[in-house]
């Protein structure tokens, strides 16, 4: 049998990929079965659960938050409050990585913020309360702008938002890239954001990104830990992206 890395790669790709942005199918969306204890321990020791954090020592340009679901981005700004955003004080800059992806109403409708707050420990000003159903968001763009305005982080917002192109919806790549055509710095140290068990994967996707646009940077990642819940399939979906990402280095 071919042992190659890209053999195996494309193995793997077609048992573990899940997720395809042509077709619109999201990550969250990917069901099944929790993994067993002796999954979940493999899974911890390949480092795909515990939390990431960020370097304090190191001088970092504004943050790159990398969109997602509402209760990613719910877990993801929990994270950071206290870290790196802070309810008071000086506004810290950062990007915001989103798109025109329409809103998953059983997952990110108005009905759905009570449980995302319980299990994220994000807490919301009570004033969202008062949102109407016809001002709810309706797209991950205006999902996010609704987290940083109740979540009362003192964010200095840099949104990217990309649009919808045909059936393919914006992703971490070109979200990344389009970011990297707008913005320069002297400074070549960056901090992605993200969330357990997609750390690893979505820092490479930036970087190469970050490589496409021409753009010398040194990216490092930090993110919560995983939440509980999430279904094998989802992680091996999610390692399959990281395996694919690492071929195109090799």
């Amino acid at each position: 049998a071919d042992e190659s890395p890209k053999a195996v790669n494309d193995l793997l790709q077609k048992e573990w990929f899940k997720t395809s942005s042509e077709q619109g199918t999201l990550r969250c969306e990917i069901g099944g079965r929790l993994p067993n204890k002796e999954e979940y321990l493999l899974l911890g020791e390949l480092g795909f659960l515990e939390d990431i954090m960020p370097d304090p020592a190191k001088n970092y340009n504004p943050p790159i938050f990398l969109g997602a679901t509402m209760k990613a981005m719910a877990r993801r700004i929990q994270f950071l409050k206290g870290r790196l955003w802070f309810p008071y004080g000086d506004k810290k800059p950062a990007y915001f990585l989103v798109g025109q992806r329409p809103l998953n109403e059983k997952l990110e409708g108005k009905h759905a913020v009570p449980s995302i707050l319980e299990e994220t420990g994000l807490t919301l000003d009570e004033e969202w309360c008062n949102i109407p159903e016809s001002e709810w968001p309706k797209t991950e763009t205006e999902v996010a702008e609704f987290l940083i305005r109740y979540s009362g982080v003192n964010v200095e917002c840099h949104v990217v938002d990309m649009p919808k192109d045909g059936n393919i919806l914006p992703n971490t790549y070109n979200t990344t890239v389009e970011l990297f055509k707008t913005v320069s710095s002297d400074n070549p140290n960056y901090l992605v954001i993200s969330s357990q068990p997609y750390c690893q994967n979505q820092l490479l996707t930036v970087m190469r990104a970050a490589a496409e646009a021409g753009v010398d940077a040194k990216c490092d990642v930090c993110g919560p830990s995983a939440p509980t819940d999430l279904p094998l399939a989802r992680i091996l979906d999610c390692i399959s992206k990281q395996l694919w990402e690492e071929v195109q280095y090799l």
